[in-house]
């Protein structure tokens, strides 16, 4: 199992905080030896992890066999077609790729999905209502099933798919203008009852909604 960070937009950036184990603050020029690369470039550039086109790397400080939670900040810059994406797996192909993207033009997160492999199949769907940016997005792993909760000014929602199966290790992925910050992936994974708990999930089975990022 290993602890990936996919970047396949023109610009993905992440910044994180330090100290605990499974985060990377960025704070220097490059990324040495906590990082190792599968495809594309990662690099620095003010503190902030950017990388090319299908960029994917492997955030090695990360504890393989326990980390199964990570969260990020997403941010959106301007109105272009953008997601942050936290993935949890055991390789390139065999992972959750969870996302929270905008492709509506207004600004605003406005479609959740649940893939496979690097923004692979899936399911995607319309969020509840639109949330602005920027969005804290936090995906958990309780055996099969992934809980994605984003929260922003707008409020917190809650989304959950049942993979069927594996699934452990964490990392990020980008598409377009958007940029990552605080990146953290606990060893423990909170109880399943404190996810949001004032919040009912939305169980998403099927998709509603066509992905603009997936058109031939």
């Amino acid at each position: 199992m290993r602890i990936h960070l996919i970047a396949s937009g023109a610009l993905a950036a992440l910044c994180a905080t330090s100290a605990l184990a499974g985060s990377d603050n960025f704070n220097r020029a490059n990324l040495n030896h906590r990082w190792g690369f599968l495809a594309g470039s990662l690099f620095i550039v003010n503190n902030e992890l950017q990388g090319t086109s299908g960029a994917e790397g492997i955030f090695i400080d990360a504890d393989a066999l326990l980390a199964q939670s990570a969260t990020a900040k997403v941010i959106l810059h301007g109105t272009g077609l953008q997601y942050g994406a936290i993935t949890v797996g055991s390789n390139t192909d065999l992972n959750a790729f969870v996302k929270i993207q905008s492709q509506g033009g207004t600004g605003m997160f406005d479609h959740v999905g649940f893939y496979t492999g690097n923004n692979g199949d899936g399911v995607f769907v319309a969020m509840t209502s639109p949330m602005a940016s920027p969005a804290t997005m936090t995906v958990s792993l309780f055996a099969s099933v992934a809980i994605l909760t984003v929260k922003s000014a707008s409020g917190t929602q809650v989304y959950s798919h049942d993979y069927g199966a594996f699934l452990e290790g964490t990392g990020v992925g980008t598409l377009g203008a958007v940029s990552l910050d605080n990146f953290t992936s606990p060893t423990l994974v909170p109880p399943a009852s404190s996810v949001a708990p004032f919040v009912q999930p939305v169980a998403v089975v099927g998709s509603n909604a066509a992905d603009l990022t997936r058109r031939p």
